[in-house]
């Protein structure tokens, strides 16, 4: 069924039937993302295939992105859109992407996966960040906010602007690949292998997984599973339950099946089997959209330190977002902004505990008694640039200043202890929301610094850290309102099981 889908750009008889996966198969799929292209750019250094990926089809017009030297670390924005062009309307299975009566042309062109991969040459990872498309952000070029999703549909350069306003991070080059192309890619290479703990399915967007265990998904399953926002799976009393989690979910689901593939990857890559590289550069040149500025030669060291990178050399990051109801009634979601600054940090090339003061917002409570020591602290913390949202009494006597925090704000906790002479304890806190940051001052308490200590300073004295936010892997949403990666994923193998 999914085969019939597949778009015949060259009207070239149909070609043999496929040999079994191979390494640089694998690693073309590790991250179905810019390491697609990477590998085949490495490829091509050895085999002359440059020559035929020179055929790529670049953005049309200008498009103005970042700037960096060969040795700097570089963000590519991948951008995995939803276009219905090419899809056979009359093919089983086609209703699921066009809808009952709806024309490919018209049916118009969404993200359904955008992401900034970082790419260090002389690091030794890759760092992904997920953005979410119901993300509701300012939309560059206009007067008001909507969801980030909608400044993909005002094109290429309207998406790279407003990520670059909205979250400080540059954005040096830009790939994009299609819903027909990731099927392609994924059915050229003979399915990829997931484990599942449970059934799964999902009728809004074609999943169909009946039975458990190791599932090999075709490119028709495997774009359904990328795309499913409606999950249902079955629990263990046989009933179907749905994971409420929607992008947030879809997003966690993805990265899941981006780190399996690059496990597999790491296996036996190899970069001998000239006509799997060939099938590749065929498969980039029907699929694949790139910025003008991405050049073969260029990326040819780096695609060769990272074509044998194993799965936990590839970190995933996640926004963390909260449920917000806009003025018009839609539910979307909102960026906790004093929790996502060491995300986007990674992203920025500074620091991971670099934050602003005026990021950060605190409550002060007095814990020693002493008469209006909550309020002359505040007046201290909004003098050096900090945002106090109370004054009041903690109902307790401290001997040591305590910083305490939410699930979402240890850095931002961190960076207040850091502004205080005297230090703190600083701990976290369950019952703060996440991302609250509370001082209560102890009989050691000093004076607020306009310069911060040092992160190592022997003042400091941190507790053991708080949970990492919610994984809602049982299905039920997660405890807090601002998470990170949610959803139900398709769980991991058993010990002593491999799932290849």
């Amino acid at each position: 069924m999914a085969r019939q889908l597949d778009r015949d750009r060259s009207g070239d008889e149909p070609r043999p039937q496929r040999p079994r996966r191979s390494g640089v198969q694998r690693a073309v799929l590790a991250t179905g993302s810019v390491v697609t292209v990477m590998c085949l750019l490495a490829a091509g250094a050895f085999f002359g295939v440059h020559r035929k990926l020179d055929l790529i089809p670049r953005l049309q017009g200008d498009i103005s992105l970042d700037e960096a030297l060969d040795t700097e670390p570089r963000n590519y924005l991948l951008v995995g859109s939803d276009s219905r062009m090419g899809i056979d309307t009359d093919a089983d299975g086609a209703d699921v992407f066009v809808g009952d009566g709806a024309s490919p042309d018209t049916s118009g062109q969404r993200a359904d996966m955008m992401m900034v991969i970082r790419v260090d040459p002389n690091g030794e990872r890759l760092d992904i960040l997920s953005l979410p498309r119901d993300l509701w952000v300012p939309i560059s070029g206009t007067d008001g906010s909507q969801r980030l999703n909608t400044a993909y549909s005002g094109g290429p350069q309207q998406l790279v602007d407003t990520i670059r306003d909205d979250f400080g991070i540059e954005i040096h080059h830009y790939v994009e690949i299609d819903f027909v192309g990731f099927k392609g890619i994924v059915d050229a290479v003979d399915g990829v292998p997931v484990w599942f703990d449970t059934p799964m399915r999902d009728p809004n967007s074609g999943l169909d997984v009946p039975v458990a265990g190791c599932v090999t998904l075709d490119g028709f399953q495997a774009l359904a599973f990328a795309r499913a926002r409606a999950l249902e799976y079955q629990g263990e009393d046989g009933l179907w339950r749905t994971d409420p989690t929607g992008d947030l979910g879809r997003m966690s689901r993805q990265q899941v099946f981006m780190r399996s593939v690059a496990d597999k990857a790491a296996e036996d890559f190899s970069l001998t089997d000239l006509r799997s590289l060939n099938r590749m550069a065929d498969l980039a040149i029907d699929y694949l959209t790139l910025d003008p500025d991405l050049e073969v030669t260029k990326a040819v060291n780096v695609a060769r330190q990272f074509a044998t990178f194993e799965g936990e050399s590839i970190v995933f990051h996640s926004l963390p977002v909260e449920g917000y109801t806009t003025s018009g009634g839609a539910a979307v979601l909102r960026l906790d902004e004093v929790a996502a600054q060491p995300v986007l940090n990674v992203f920025r090339a500074v620091p991971v505990t670099d934050l602003p003061v005026s990021a950060v917002s605190v409550a002060v409570h007095n814990g020693t008694g002493t008469p209006g020591q909550a309020g002359d602290l505040a007046a201290e913390f909004t003098e050096v640039g900090f945002e106090v949202l109370a004054t009041g009494d903690a109902g307790e006597t401290l001997e040591v200043t305590t910083v305490r925090h939410g699930s979402n704000a240890e850095v931002p906790a961190l960076l207040v202890a850091r502004h205080l002479s005297g230090g703190a304890r600083v701990e976290f806190d369950p019952t703060l929301d996440p991302s609250a940051v509370v001082v209560v001052t102890g009989d050691d308490l000093g004076s607020v610094l306009a310069e911060p200590l040092s992160d190592d300073h022997p003042s400091i004295v941190r507790t053991s850290p708080g949970p990492a936010p919610a994984d809602a892997t049982d299905g039920d949403a997660p405890s807090t309102t601002t998470t990170t990666i949610v959803g139900r994923t398709p769980g991991e193998p058993p010990e002593g099981v491999v799932c290849a």
